[in-house]
């Protein structure tokens, strides 16, 4: 038994299967499509987020609702996960409605069910925007690749550096300026990016490197704390503050049209 799920697609759910839905799991922050005609030849039907009422009726179908994805699961039976456990795909968090599908906890952008309203069948799921909406979220997700993190020490004598750091949301660029600061003086962690970055994609992937704006590609994730270690072993007075960042991958390979070198091996067995 195990934790992973096998996740085969996206989509949305039918006006049936709302119904068989409390109202607050229904709820969100904003009316979201479902994937099921309305009663008129130019509606879809929805959810009404403030109270999780299944609109039947629906609304015009160029209108911009909210998009509120199902993920399409198998295997639910033999992992240790059952109906109501929440899981993650992505960036959101999704609740196990059923052996077949995941909800998104709330919606996860807006988008018009048919901007050609006035098409034949435009409230048909299959033809839809929205459809493609889904479909290219779903890629877009399973094709992400997994940042790199890594943690650098930041040498200041600036106090400001430790309180922007221990802020909620405050000061990330000047804790970003600071670290690809240090990295442009020769700091280890490029190098074990580098690496990662090589042994993924391939010899000569971290040549790239060379190429970009760091500042562009790194992101500080919130944890930081003095290094009192570093500190001691020093022969100045500067602070030593050690942070925890991320490189952006997915943003340097898709740059690059860098292919990892599994996928690469599959294709040459192919």
């Amino acid at each position: 038994m195990n934790n992973k799920l096998e996740i085969t697609g996206a989509t949305l759910l039918s006006v049936e299967e709302a119904e068989q839905l409390n109202g607050d799991m229904l709820k969100a922050s904003d009316n979201w499509w479902l994937g099921s005609r309305g009663r008129y030849a130019l509606t879809a039907a929805c959810v009404y987020g403030d109270d999780g009422f299944v609109g039947i009726s629906g609304y015009n179908v160029k209108l911009s609702f909210g998009v509120r994805p199902a993920l399409k699961i198998t295997n639910l039976e033999s992992t240790n996960l059952g109906i109501g456990d929440t899981i993650t795909f992505g960036d959101h968090g999704f609740t196990i409605i059923s052996d077949r599908y995941a909800l998104c906890n709330d919606i996860i952008g807006k988008c018009a069910f048919r901007k050609d309203w006035r098409a034949e069948g435009a409230n048909v799921y299959e033809e839809s925007d929205v459809k493609k909406y889904v479909d290219d979220w779903f890629t877009r997700i399973k094709e992400r690749k997994e940042p790199i993190c890594f943690d650098i020490s930041i040498y200041t004598d600036a106090n400001s550096i430790f309180n922007y750091a221990t802020v909620p949301k405050a000061g990330r660029y000047d804790v970003v300026d600071a670290v690809v600061s240090q990295i442009g003086q020769g700091d280890p962690a490029i190098e074990s990016v580098a690496e990662e970055l090589n042994e993924r994609f391939g010899d000569g992937a971290a040549d790239h490197l060379d190429d970009i704006n760091l500042k562009d590609y790194i992101t500080y994730t919130g944890a930081c704390e003095v290094d009192y270690e570093e500190m001691a072993a020093g022969d100045s007075d500067l602070l030593v503050y050690r942070v925890s960042c991320e490189f952006d991958v997915d943003k340097f390979a898709r740059e690059y049209d860098l292919k990892e070198v599994d996928e690469q091996d599959e294709d040459k067995e192919l």
